[in-house]
């Protein structure tokens, strides 16, 4: 799942016009406008017996990587409240957050990187309702969203 990721870090890096570290082999330059990256999943739709949820972080400009977070944090929507769900295993907290540099550009050279959420690793099922994946980035939280049936 970390196959596209560069350097791992323990403390969320700093952009101060350009990040120290990357080397020019990867092909792309470190993005510093984190308003061109979103998250979005596979399918907008899940039922609640369903084993993983593909989710995936692109950036919209080309050619540039961008840092993010190893660790995710999962959302259900209660009583118009946003509620964090906990995670049986592995631990997934910000306690334990390391940060990578996605490299991984796509055809049209859109640098993308991909993940799964596991359900098994939850302490609790899904159960039908409105759901979002928060993606911790360099510069940005990022939200995707879906439903489960």
């Amino acid at each position: 799942m970390f196959d596209d990721l560069h350097f791992i870090y323990p403390e969320k890096p700093v952009f101060n016009g350009s990040f120290d570290g990357i080397p020019d082999d990867l092909g792309v330059e470190a993005e510093s406008d984190y308003s061109n990256i979103v998250a979005v999943t596979e399918f907008n739709e899940y039922d609640s017996t369903v084993d993983e949820i593909k989710f995936f972080v692109i950036n919209n400009n080309p050619n540039k990587g961008f840092w993010v977070s190893t660790i995710i944090q999962l959302e259900r929507l209660e009583n118009n409240e946003w509620v964090q769900l906990q995670f049986a295993e592995p631990p997934t907290s910000i306690d334990f957050m390391q940060w990578g540099f996605a490299f991984a550009k796509t055809s049209d050279g859109l640098v993308e990187h991909e993940w799964k959420l596991v359900t098994s690793y939850l302490a609790e099922d899904l159960i039908p309702g409105n759901y979002r994946i928060i993606v911790f980035t360099g510069g940005i939280d990022l939200y995707a969203i879906f439903k489960i049936m």
